[in-house]
């Protein structure tokens, strides 16, 4: 349960929340690399994810997280989060910083939006989704969904 509001800023935000960093030698389910060409590149960091779980929120049944993607490219490609879907969950991302592109799909259709900050995306459970940041600096957005953190970030 949340005691009292707070009002607080990026850094701030990173200081508070649990880090988890991510690296491009993250793989995928099927065993292959998010990235087509790694060469060279396999201690870059591609994201930073902050968990804000309930005991930092205080919100029981809600899920917080900070993601910021860096600037730059993996070889010819733009940095990236993995890309995933959640069956049973509906998400929402809120852009902070930067600019990208939000690519989600489901069976044929897929939708591609150019995003910046302050634009808000809808991600309907059962879509698989990735953000890709396209511009120069870093790419920060809050994630938002019910449920609980998955055991793997505990």
């Amino acid at each position: 349960m949340v005691s009292k509001p707070i009002k607080t800023d990026l850094n701030s935000l990173k200081r508070i929340a649990k880090h988890k960093r991510k690296l491009v030698k993250e793989m995928l389910v099927d065993g292959k690399n998010i990235f087509k060409n790694m060469k060279g590149y396999e201690n870059h960091v591609n994201y930073d994810l902050y968990d804000m779980p309930p005991e930092i929120t205080g919100f029981k049944n809600l899920i917080l997280n900070m993601n910021v993607i860096q600037p730059g490219r993996i070889g010819d490609e733009h940095k990236m989060t993995t890309g995933h879907s959640h069956a049973k969950q509906d998400e929402y991302y809120f852009f902070v910083k930067g600019r990208g592109k939000a690519v989600l799909k489901s069976g044929k259709k897929q939708y591609v939006f150019n995003v910046k900050q302050h634009d808000l995306i809808t991600v309907p459970r059962g879509y698989w989704h990735r953000l890709i940041n396209t511009g120069k600096s870093e790419f920060v957005f809050i994630d938002i969904f019910s449920g609980k953190l998955p055991k793997s970030r505990k």
